[in-house]
């Protein structure tokens, strides 16, 4: 995809992955961004994603999550476009979560000092009332929701701004180059400028988790697939990365650290 804009503002020029000939540039997305990567986003999402692509799910259904999303997450300031030339070759969303906004977040569950994950018997009920038209688009939201606000519940108290890792897209000609963990690295960069003391994700597949593990991240909790049921009948089976769980993730910048195996790669 090819992108001539040359006015946005510019975090890294000329990095070059380890053996590749190619020089890269980060850029951070802004406010004149929104509308084309409502649509980027969105194309990725559906081709790519593991649970989008189990479900089905069009891009007209997801589009009515993204506007709203893809806003917040390029106004946080945390968003980049990764450029060979004039051409898009990977895209990293970010987000920011203030403490003001964690009782609304975390739906006033905070710093437990036992924290459980509570798994419902059933999910229906919350499907069938979910936000979005679609109850397909439901059925991915409302794990998401789960894996989200019961997150309060393990933050340490002081805990005072998340940066979380929305997003990430490669171009798959470029995917060899390990460019997921120059993009986070990135990404955190800016998330520790903007002050945030953590770190939080939400991996659906395996590749991602594992990868998240090795970035510094430690699994608070995860949803076995097989529990994650509607109708007494669980929602996704066979996914086609052999995903098993989703999982709620947790880099604490003070006590995590990443695998120095990952900063030779990149």
């Amino acid at each position: 995809m090819i992108d001539h804009r040359k006015n946005r503002k510019v975090i890294e020029d000329g990095y070059k992955p380890k053996k590749a000939d190619c020089k890269l540039r980060f850029e951070l997305m802004d406010e004149n961004d929104i509308e084309f990567m409502i649509q980027v986003a969105t194309e990725h999402f559906v081709r790519e994603s593991n649970l989008m692509r189990y479900l089905n799910i069009k891009g007209e259904e997801l589009i009515e999550r993204w506007e709203l999303l893809i806003a917040k997450y390029i106004l946080s300031e945390t968003s980049i476009i990764i450029k060979d030339g004039e051409k898009i070759v990977g895209t990293g969303f970010g987000n920011v979560h203030n403490r003001t906004d964690f009782d609304q977040i975390f739906r006033g569950q905070l710093f437990h000092e036992n924290p459980k994950f509570i798994i419902k018997d059933d999910y229906a009920e919350d499907i069938k009332n979910g936000p979005y038209k679609s109850l397909n688009l439901n059925r991915a939201v409302i794990l998401f929701n789960e894996l989200e606000w019961q997150t309060g519940k393990f933050l340490p108290k002081y805990t005072e701004k998340i940066g979380c890792s929305e997003l990430i897209s490669i171009d798959p000609n470029y995917m060899r180059l390990n460019l997921v963990y120059k993009i986070g690295m990135v990404n955190r960069q800016l998330f520790q400028l903007h002050g945030c003391t953590h770190e939080h994700a939400i991996p659906v597949a395996t590749g991602t988790w594992k990868a998240g593990q090795k970035f510094g991240h430690r699994t608070l909790f995860s949803l076995p697939y097989n529990r994650y049921l509607e109708n007494g009948k669980p929602i996704f089976e066979n996914l086609h990365d052999g995903a098993i769980a989703a999982h709620s993730t947790l880099m604490d910048y003070k006590t995590d650290k990443i695998d120095e195996s990952i900063i030779d790669k990149i």
